[in-house]
């Protein structure tokens, strides 16, 4: 909860930064748009790891995460993309949605935002680490984790972190996109 919370003041900091300039080349409405399909993939993806370890017997505890790592490498692995990528590490998308914003709001001369955007990050590394720490370097419980009984399952996880991987690779061109649209829809909007 308190992660989506300061992912909302990133998107609440694009729109403020629109808000200031309105100008036809300001990119700070494709940045937000960019950050929110972003969030989707980082976000949707962070749970569905959640819902995997809770369907194979484990909890939502930070503690129901230790020791993932030694049982289940692939699902580790995801789940530190993720909280990456929540962090805003290159050349995961979530790095590349901060970096948009950020630059939004520099382009709009709010410093101070983007200032305050690179230390709330910094902050919420300390959050997401301590869920990576706790998958690879606290003992594994006893118990057993059950078989999967929704394969599928897996298969929309590697396809978030594909996602969330090849949406940062490949930035620019989405944000292009995003700009274009935005472009045409203004217009449109203009002529009528």
């Amino acid at each position: 909860a308190y992660s989506s919370i300061g992912h909302t003041g990133y998107v609440m900091a694009g729109l403020a930064a629109f808000g200031a300039v309105q100008a036809s080349d300001d990119h700070s409405v494709s940045s937000v748009l960019y950050y929110l399909f972003a969030y989707a993939f980082m976000n949707i993806g962070a749970f569905a790891v959640v819902a995997w370890l809770q369907e194979r017997g484990g909890g939502t505890t930070i503690d129901d995460f230790n020791g993932l790592g030694a049982r289940s490498p692939l699902a580790a692995l995801s789940m530190t993309i993720f909280m990456f990528s929540l962090m805003g590490i290159p050349p995961l998308v979530g790095f590349y949605a901060k970096y948009y914003v950020i630059v939004a709001t520099i382009e709009a001369n709010m410093i101070w935002l983007a200032v305050s955007i690179v230390l709330a990050s910094a902050v919420s590394a300390f959050f997401y680490l301590r869920v990576v720490a706790a998958m690879y370097f606290a003992p594994a419980p006893e118990t057993e984790m059950r078989e999967s009984r929704m394969p599928l399952m897996a298969t929309g996880l590697a396809v978030m972190v594909v996602a969330t991987i090849l949406a940062g690779i490949f930035s620019s061109q989405i944000l292009n996109l995003a700009q274009n649209w935005i472009n045409a829809f203004s217009t449109t909007v203009a002529i009528r």
